[in-house]
Parts: structure tokens; sequence; C-alpha cells
């Protein structure tokens, strides 16, 4: 194994390490028992519900801002094609894109899905083979309203961070709307940064655990 790979290993070891230890705090502090795992076909209309709940908020809000003639041309039947989005990713050809958070509920026979990230590499190419270099970006998220601001989010990211580090991703782009500052804030938390004015995040070198500089020749804004 030459030096890259054995940082590669590192930095995904490292990252994978995080949701577990982020796990301990937060059931220390809140008494919730959550785990991470795959997503498997079953998940997909669960994780549709909560994606379309997550987001309701932030349509409630653009919708006051635009008004509702141009709210609804701009996002037509938004909820069916949020939907129908999230439940994409849990089908055929995205095995091992998506996450889950699960809460054990000793009222429940079978853990609850309360939050899940999908990823994948960013769909960009660089004409140069001496520039290129892998780059991830994180698609969809969301953690149902009433299990928000207790951590689940984050251990979601890093756990994703550590799946793309362990498949040669040195860095991360999420697209993002300025006027979402809760998600712009939960992205902050983790380590991402605003590259260009506009709606686009890059997280840079996860290897090394830091944010050096955008990558070369990587898009300013996540597709």
């Amino acid at each position: 194994m030459d030096s890259a790979d054995s940082a590669m290993a590192a930095a995904a070891a490292a990252y994978g390490a995080q949701p577990q230890q982020q796990e301990q705090r937060q059931e220390q502090r809140s008494g919730l028992r959550t785990s991470i795992r795959d997503a498997a076909p079953a998940d997909a209309d669960a994780l549709a519900e909560i994606a379309v709940a997550a987001w309701q908020p932030i349509r409630r809000r653009q919708a006051q801002t635009l008004g509702p003639e141009q709210f609804a041309m701009k996002f037509p039947d938004w909820e069916s094609a949020k939907a129908a989005t999230v439940r994409q990713t849990c089908g055929v050809g995205f095995e091992g894109s998506v996450l889950v958070a699960t809460l054990v509920d000793a009222d429940r026979d079978s853990p609850v899905v309360v939050g899940f990230v999908s990823f994948g590499e960013h769909d960009w190419r660089e004409p140069d083979p001496a520039r290129r270099r892998p780059v991830g970006e994180i698609w969809n998220n969301a953690v149902r309203p009433q299990f928000q601001q207790q951590g689940i989010g984050s251990r979601l990211y890093a756990a994703a961070l550590g799946r793309m580090a362990a498949a040669g991703m040195q860095s991360v782009l999420v697209g993002v709307g300025v006027d979402n500052v809760p998600a712009c804030r939960a992205y902050e938390k983790v380590g991402f940064r605003r590259v260009a004015p506009g709606d686009s995040y890059c997280r840079c070198d996860i290897t090394d655990h830091g944010l050096n500089s955008e990558p070369e020749g990587a898009p300013t804004h996540a597709l």
C-alpha cells in the first residue's frame, strides 16, 4: 500500500469511527439509542416521507417569499418530485449509496428509521488526466422533524464521508440554497465551506481531515 492509499485508508477509518463515537455521546445526552446502516429497498417509502416532511418548512418559507403563483411555477408538485428522487436511490444501481439512521424504540418491535443521507460520485469530468481527482457529492438527506437538532444529521454526514473516502473520493460537494439556513449550519458544522457565491459547498482534502482548497477543475455548483 503506497502513501496515498495509506492516507485514504486512515481517513476512511477515522470518519468511520465518528458515528460510533457520536452515537455514544448522543445517547448519554438524550437517552436515544440510534444506529446507522445501509438502506434497503423496503426503506424507500419511509425515506420519501422523511424527505418531504423535512422540506415542508423550507418550501413554506419559499412560498411566502415568492408568492403562490411564482412558487407554483418554480416548484410544481415538489412533494411528488422529491419523494420520487429519494425512492430512486433505494433501487437498483444505487446499492451502497444510501445510509439510514434508526432509533431503537422500546414500544416498537423493530427500529424506527429517523433519517438518511444519499451520496455518490459527482458527475463532472476533468479533461486533463493529470488534474483529475475523484469528487463525491451528497445528494439528498433529511431527519424527521421531531428528531432534528440531536446530532443525527452530523452522524450521517460523517458516515457518508467515511464511505466516500474509502471509495477514493478526495473532495465532496453539496448543493444547498442560501435561504436554507438550518442546512447551511449543519454542513458547516461538519466542515463544509462555501467556495463561491450561490448554493455550492465543497469539502476538500478529506484524506487530511482538513479544508485547504477546492479541487482544481471542479465545478463551483453541485448539480
